[in-house]
């Protein structure tokens, strides 16, 4: 889930099976005046990460302002949209404004410009764990090893001395 007015990324929920046509999934992170984008996906192939449809099939849905719970009718479609399409070199996520992050897929390691000094960079797996966080990181240019990170999709969120957190998707092949 992703806040439309900011960009930033602030849950995953992952469901190991739905047993039932009619499901509920909850995110306790919304907050009133706000609007939200509800990024999801079904993993055909069985291998514990997003690939682009017709892969894997995925659907993107947007709330309007909240003013309270918000409710999300779903109904199952061929309409598959490419979720993590902004991922790739020159591409850059709308939430990384004064940020470049390189390159996106990434191999050994993962290089971080900002026109910002960076704080902190945490980095998390698509069920919300945290894998990397580095803080008292007081630069304007990081390289990241990810050698010992395996093969799939991550958020990298990073947070600058202004305090400003951008959340990007990054693909480590």
């Amino acid at each position: 889930m992703r806040d439309l007015t900011s960009g930033t990324y602030l849950d995953t929920v992952v469901l190991e099976s739905i047993v039932e046509a009619n499901f509920d999934v909850e995110s306790h992170v919304l907050e009133p005046g706000k609007s939200y984008r509800v990024d999801f996906f079904a993993d055909h192939n069985g291998n514990s990460s997003y690939d682009a449809p017709p892969t894997d099939h995925a659907w993107r849905l947007e709330s309007g302002v909240a003013t309270g719970d918000v409710d999300l009718d779903f109904e199952h479609n061929t309409n598959f949209t490419d979720i993590f399409l902004n991922t790739g070199i020159g591409r850059m996520d709308p939430g990384l404004v004064g940020l470049k992050l390189y390159p996106n897929p990434a191999g050994g390691f993962i290089s971080i410009e900002s026109e910002t000094e960076l704080e902190t960079l945490s980095l998390f797996d698509v069920t919300g764990s945290r894998l990397i966080h580095l803080t008292g990181l007081k630069s304007l240019q990081l390289t990241i090893s990810l050698e010992e990170i395996h093969t799939g999709i991550y958020f990298l969120t990073l947070r600058t001395i202004d305090k400003q957190v951008k959340t990007s998707r990054l693909v480590k092949q």
